[in-house]
This record gives structure tokens, sequence and C-alpha cells, in this order.
């Protein structure tokens, strides 16, 4: 079973979005891709269940954010001002990903 940090509450708005591309009454332009993001149990956040029915209409990808290599294969080519540069490369110890 996946898990996600949604109250239960939330998922009819959920199927809505991943079934029907539309929130209450405004439907999702076709041109639109949406993405979400959540936590799991591992994780040591609050989470709660996600039934199969969301879960099977759902892409699930784990992400590793890894700042050397965002730094230099993007952000310093989009002009990131070299201050923000600086302190990204001196706390490196906040980016040391949490063990799982």
């Amino acid at each position: 079973m996946t898990n996600n940090t949604s109250i239960p509450l939330s998922h009819p708005t959920v199927y809505g979005l991943a079934q029907e591309r539309r929130v209450g009454t405004h439907v999702i332009p076709d041109t639109t891709m949406t993405v979400a993001a959540g936590n799991t149990v591992v994780d040591g956040t609050v989470a709660y269940e996600m039934g199969t029915a969301i879960s099977d209409r759902l892409i699930h990808m784990e992400v590793q954010a890894d700042p050397a290599d965002w730094l230099k294969s993007f952000a310093l080519g989009q002009g990131l001002h070299s201050s923000v540069a600086a302190f990204i490369k001196s706390w490196r110890i906040c980016w040391i990903p949490c063990p799982r």
C-alpha cells in the first residue's frame, strides 16, 4: 500500500483530478501536466494509506536531490546569483539524504 500525506477527506478531489481531469467544476486543460508530491511512512512524517483506487492511477517515483549536480547542470547556466551558489556549496551538510 502506498502512503501519502493527504487526508482521506481529500481523496474524492484526487480521483476527479486523476480520472476526469477536473477539480470541482473546473476542467484541467489537456496541455496541463499534474504533479503531486508526498511522503512515505519511512520518512518519519504523517502519512495516510493511499487506497489502490487512487494509487493505481498514479505513477510513483522516488526522487533524490543532488545540489552539486543541480548547480553544475542547471542553476549556474540560468544566472543563479553567485552568493546563492556559494551558500549551497558551503552548507552541503544540509543536503545529506535522510537514511532509509
